[in-house]
């Protein structure tokens, strides 16, 4: 089957919702309320919230963001996407957060890497981690109105580390170097991003959700590969 946006229609043609209103008057709201869907099941799949009769404080509200992502080599035909995000400029500092660290890795560490991977002849691979925020668990008392669309939910308590709050990134942080520690991986004193094996020539280099992997030894690669996807949803996208 021809893909529908080769013909008269391009993918660069077709405008991202800034909100509902705008998604429902779209041309593609079909694809829009597919992705926003399939968002939401994996929102209960992941066990995001626990729905609730009368919260015991203010809730916070949510809403949808859409996103369009651009064609690639693997992936021929453009995505839709639709994230629940909370409005976290709404939570109160001291109640419903405390730390807010989160740090990404330097472009200068990224360069260093790849210059050292030249040098020494190592492969560099990247993981992607799929919703990732959603694996760390909610440090707070923090309530929530249902999404959009789905009012008949009613009030919720979130368990999980929803986009928006405040403390997200540094509750995600924290979730995926646990794992790295269990593998034997120990944060540079330069970078807190970037991360060496105490026996392997192996290294590790994170932005958010985004992992690059660094050494030589194919059979640690995999190990290494094979244990994070026990623990997250990721995605392979090779060299």
């Amino acid at each position: 089957l021809s893909s529908p946006f080769t013909s008269k229609t391009s993918w660069k043609d077709i405008k991202t919702p800034a909100n509902d209103a705008e998604m429902l008057a779209s041309p593609e709201k079909e694809k829009w309320l597919q992705a926003r869907e399939e968002e939401m099941k994996r929102l209960v799949q992941m066990k995001t919230w626990r729905r609730v009769k009368r919260p015991k404080k203010k809730m916070i509200t949510c809403r949808w963001v859409y996103k369009l992502k651009p064609p690639t080599s693997l992936q021929p035909e453009p995505i839709f996407k639709a994230r629940l995000v909370v409005h976290g400029y709404k939570q109160k500092a001291e109640v419903d957060y405390t730390s807010t660290f989160a740090q990404v890795a330097t472009f200068k560490a990224f360069r260093i890497l790849l210059w050292i991977a030249t040098v020494c002849g190592y492969k560099c691979t990247q993981l992607d981690v799929k919703s990732a925020f959603l694996y760390g668990k909610s440090d707070k008392e923090i309530y929530m109105s249902p999404p959009p669309g789905y009012e008949h939910i009613g009030p919720v308590i979130l368990q999980r580390s929803l986009y928006g709050l405040r403390q997200a990134p540094k509750i995600w942080y924290d979730t995926l170097i646990t794992e790295f520690h269990a593998l034997g991986f120990t944060e540079t004193v330069s970078d807190a991003c970037v991360f060496k094996h105490a026996s392997h020539k192996f290294y590790i280099l994170i932005w958010v959700d985004d992992i690059i992997l660094i050494g030589k030894d194919e059979s640690f690669r995999k190990k290494l590969v094979s244990h994070l996807q026990h623990k997250f949803d990721l995605k392979d996208l090779g060299i």
